[in-house]
């Protein structure tokens, strides 16, 4: 039995030694294309799968880490949208309460799931998978609030954001209640400037509290949602409702990009469509009279 065990454990490290050596490679963008070509993505998901069916999840970060490298090409996105119930089971491992417990000093082990899903939302194949009801996107919009998952979240909202297509879908969702948790500045909020939010976002702040997020690549992310969905008369009525986030995020903003950004959203809040639309047409005419 001792010489099983021990031979179960060189097997285990071995595997595990393999697998960091592939995470490493797999960073290589020709080497990512060479493992999707030995159709890597559907036998790490399997591996990964297997492993969670019996128990086993001491790997778990390795596949994941992994199969975010190999998700980084063109090829390896297709290769994920191409199996619905691959993709799907990805999601669900992700979203699972509780969650696995922590390994090789990795909080969460499935942590690089959601670098998987923000690649596989480049794709409008993966738009259509995982955009397609507000319940499913809403799920995903929750994890915004552990901080570790947040940036991978909100990029995956902007690649939705940014697609016409999944904006009646995105505005069925609690998006920017999930975001304006870590976009508004409460604490610098005067009594009038909160009466402004929301009813449900008010009391939720009130109890919960808020603040500017620090993370500029989440603020730029979440202003890049805002300006995808400023681009339908959908997203805009969607938006409107939450002016007083924008307004407020705004005063305190002091990355330059991001004001440029916050910039083209806020008319957007602000103004009626009628008014747009006349701002829009002088627009027009100035540039035509400066041609």
């Amino acid at each position: 039995e001792k010489i099983a065990a021990a031979q179960a454990m060189s097997t285990l490290a071995a595997g595990v030694a393999s697998l960091k050596s592939l995470v490493n490679l797999s960073a290589v963008p020709a080497l990512a294309e060479e493992l999707v070509a030995l159709n890597a993505p559907k036998r790490l998901t399997e591996a990964l799968r297997a492993g969670w069916l019996e128990g086993r999840g001491g790997m778990a970060h390795w596949y994941a880490m992994l199969l975010a490298n190999v998700s980084t090409s063109k090829k390896g996105q297709e290769a994920l949208c191409g199996d619905e119930g691959m993709l799907k089971f990805l999601v669900a491992a992700y979203l699972t309460k509780p969650r696995l417990p922590p390994r090789d000093g990795y909080e969460d082990p499935l942590l690089w799931i959601g670098a998987i899903l923000v690649n596989v939302l480049v794709l409008p194949e993966g738009r259509k998978l995982l955009a397609a009801k507000s319940q499913e996107l809403e799920m995903l919009f929750r994890e915004m609030s552990d901080r570790a998952r947040r940036a991978d979240m909100v990029n995956a909202a902007k690649n939705v954001c940014l697609d016409m297509e999944c904006h009646e879908v995105v505005t069925e969702s609690e998006l920017m209640l999930h975001m304006a948790r870590f976009l508004c500045p409460w604490e610098k909020m005067d009594a009038e400037s909160r009466a402004a939010l929301p009813g449900a976002l008010r009391e939720s702040l009130e109890k919960e509290g808020a603040a500017l997020t620090g993370d500029l690549a989440v603020r730029s992310a979440a202003a890049a949602c805002g300006m995808g969905l400023c681009r339908s008369l959908k997203g805009r009525e969607y938006l409107r409702s939450f002016v007083q986030v924008f307004r407020s995020w705004m005063q305190d903003e002091t990355d330059a990009t991001v004001k440029d950004q916050l910039d083209v959203i806020m008319p957007a809040v602000l103004l009626s469509e009628d008014e747009l639309k006349v701002e829009q047409e002088k627009l027009a005419e100035q540039t035509s009279q400066a041609a």
